[in-house]
């Protein structure tokens, strides 16, 4: 085995919390389909139709295994054409879990592979070449009620690749996605999240220093804050892995959903495993990551928004 280290970064729209998954040596094929991914939205403007209610786009930009059984072209299902997300009206800080408020259809957009840009030194043989990930794209625009609270967006989805080195029982373990629309004042406030600048899938090699952009521009001007996170765990699972927003799994919802189970030895301090390192720059959102270890793993950076000092985003990239 070449002493790989793969590294997933994932591109997406949001201005608040992203969250990004890293993955050192290669993807698996028998791995479920979901790598990681981000959920953002744009704000369209006052509906017209609906006088008080505000518009948005939603989107969810997911990064798949392409090699995966449950592929397309391998016989299955994905990527699909269409996934709902839902909606919960609440405070950035709710006291409470969220009843379910209503649920938006988002339509398969874009569809493109990932470049990997492997470094020749790093993997001299070529081992890595089979790896194969899409970037896919959903999008679906929301016309949402006047509110004194916010709105929070949430996809939940079981499940992830097994073999993740710093999560207990990985395959068992769901994604949640999460992104804030605010109120400030009593009233929703034009907003739009975050974009990522880059689209990145690369490779470092074992025991070098990674550095990872994070570079992200605000439409608003607002400023960004760039933290490590523990990722979240959806509440779905392998029997029940997507279901209604309205079903009682899902409704209510806890907002901030419950942190990923770290295998024995790792934790937010721990990552990558023994002698490894990681620290984000709260303004800028460079990362540096190193491991010695071979493997799989996955992280989470949080970006939280600011307008005149108020918290106005947040969301995570997983």
């Amino acid at each position: 085995m070449s002493k790989l280290t793969l590294l997933f970064k994932s591109n997406i729209i949001l201005k608040l919390t992203l969250v990004f998954s890293l993955v050192f040596s290669s993807i698996s094929a028998e791995a479920t389909h979901l790598i990681g991914g981000n959920m953002g939205y744009e704000y369209i403007g006052p509906d017209a139709a609906n006088p008080g209610n505000q518009r948005y786009k939603i989107i969810l930009d997911a990064y798949m295994d392409c090699n995966s059984t449950f592929w397309v072209t391998a016989g299955g299902g994905f990527p699909e054409q269409f996934i709902d997300v839902g909606i919960y009206a609440g405070p950035i800080t709710p006291a409470n879990s969220l009843p379910t408020t209503t649920t938006v259809t988002l339509t398969l957009n874009d569809s493109n592979a990932v470049d990997p840009n492997l470094p020749q030194i790093c993997d001299p043989f070529n081992l890595l070449a089979g790896v194969c990930v899409y970037l896919v794209r959903y999008e679906g625009t929301i016309s949402l009620p006047a509110s004194a609270l916010g709105y929070w967006v949430v996809y939940d989805r079981c499940c992830r690749p097994g073999g993740i080195l710093n999560l207990n029982n990985s395959g068992g373990q769901s994604f949640s996605y999460t992104t804030w629309i605010p109120a400030i004042n009593g009233a929703l406030l034009p907003n739009s999240s975050a974009q990522f600048t880059d689209t990145l899938l690369s490779y470092i090699c074992r025991t070098d220093t990674a550095y990872i952009s994070n570079s992200a521009i605000d439409p608003d001007g607002d400023s960004l804050v760039y933290t490590l996170e523990t990722p979240f765990k959806g509440l779905t699972d392998a029997t029940a892995p997507a279901v209604p927003y309205f079903d009682p799994l899902l409704n209510p919802y806890n907002i901030p959903p419950p942190g990923v189970t770290y295998q024995a030895g790792f934790n937010l301090t721990n990552l990558l495993g023994t002698g490894s390192f990681s620290a984000t720059d709260i303004n800028t959102g460079l990362t540096r990551f190193l491991t010695n270890s071979i493997g799989v793993f996955v992280a989470s950076v949080e970006i939280k928004e600011y307008r005149n000092g108020v918290i106005v985003g947040v969301s995570r990239r997983n």
